[in-house]
Parts: structure tokens; sequence; C-alpha cells
């Protein structure tokens, strides 16, 4: 269990997204498909990042604008997932 993994990730414009909590997906934010997505870094997400509203084509804009914001964003919605899926696991034992 690497503990800078999320800031490292987030760094390189990388964001951890799921949709059931048994599988995950890297999705790299600094590629072009996302400059024009308005979703959400993940459905669902209750992380401070996706709850105020940031859309992926914007922090795509920051990250490859090298705004220090972008990568914060990032940083924020990984140690979220990280912390929620820490916390499913201890409520499934």
């Amino acid at each position: 269990f690497d503990c800078v993994l999320p800031t490292r990730l987030a760094r390189h414009g990388t964001v951890w997204t799921t949709t059931n909590w048994q599988q995950f997906t890297k999705i790299d934010l600094r590629k072009s498909q996302f400059q024009t997505d308005n979703k959400k870094i993940m459905k669902n997400c209750q992380c401070p990042t996706c709850l105020q509203g940031y859309q992926r084509a914007y922090i795509s804009h920051l990250i490859r604008s090298r705004e220090i914001l972008g990568l914060r964003l990032a940083t924020v919605h990984n140690l979220w997932v990280i912390k929620e899926l820490m916390q499913r696991l201890g409520r499934s034992v």
C-alpha cells in the first residue's frame, strides 16, 4: 500500500474512478478526450472536488496549464477514493 500514490498520480493528471467499488479505472485527464468532458470525475462521487461541481474538462485544462489547483483537485479526489475504499473494507469485515 503506497501512501504517496494518490498524490503522485494526481501530479501526473491521473484520477481513480469506480462504479462498483470492486474494480477501479485510472483516467488520465491530460488526454485530449477530456478537454470537452463536462462530467464529474466519478458518477455519484461525494468527494469535495465532485461535490463542488468541478468537471473533467476544467480539471484537465488546469492540469494541462500546469495550474496547481488542478493537481489539488485531483489529489483531493484520489484521497477520498482511498478513504472510502478503506471504510468499505472495514465495514465488510
